[in-house]
């Protein structure tokens, strides 16, 4: 009789070949073969992660923080996996990330260099501001109105 389709499981179809009563599908041009139907979705369980994880998302907030996704819901979230613990990526929050590209990291690094020079700068102005030889409204009040400051 040949093969007869079951399901389409991820993205995969599988099928039962009658003639010698196995399982299979067909995965990045392999012939997974088994005659437990449970073991053929597990082996595309395996494949569909580690094809799925082709890609990482960075934090624009937070540049040096890159996730790995490793697959999709049927809702259609990312799924991430940081420290063995699987998450979703809620829609509203995909904004937040964008595909981790290695020729951003010359610009990843210079984003960093000036995030270091505002730091500085802000010390800076720090120093600068103690420096001001003006006295404060309050201390004024006091000496120069005699009213007694309130908080």
């Amino acid at each position: 009789m040949g093969n007869v389709f079951i399901m389409n499981y991820k993205g995969f179809d599988i099928e039962f070949n009658t003639d010698n009563s196995k399982f299979f599908s067909c995965i990045k041009g392999e012939h997974l073969d088994n005659n437990s139907f449970e073991e053929v979705k597990k082996s595309i369980d395996y494949c569909y992660d580690e094809n799925f994880c082709k890609f990482f998302l960075r934090e624009k907030n937070k540049l040096d923080v890159i996730v790995p996704i490793v697959g999709i819901t049927k809702a259609g979230y990312f799924v991430t996996e940081i420290e063995g613990r699987r998450n979703l990526i809620d829609r509203s929050r995909e904004a937040h990330y964008v595909i981790y590209n290695e020729e951003d990291e010359p610009i990843v690094q210079e984003i960093q260099r000036i995030k270091d020079k505002i730091t500085e700068l802000g010390h800076e102005i720090s120093i600068q501001h103690k420096r001001l030889k003006g006295e404060s409204v309050s201390d004024y009040r006091k000496k120069h109105l005699k009213e007694e400051v309130k908080n």
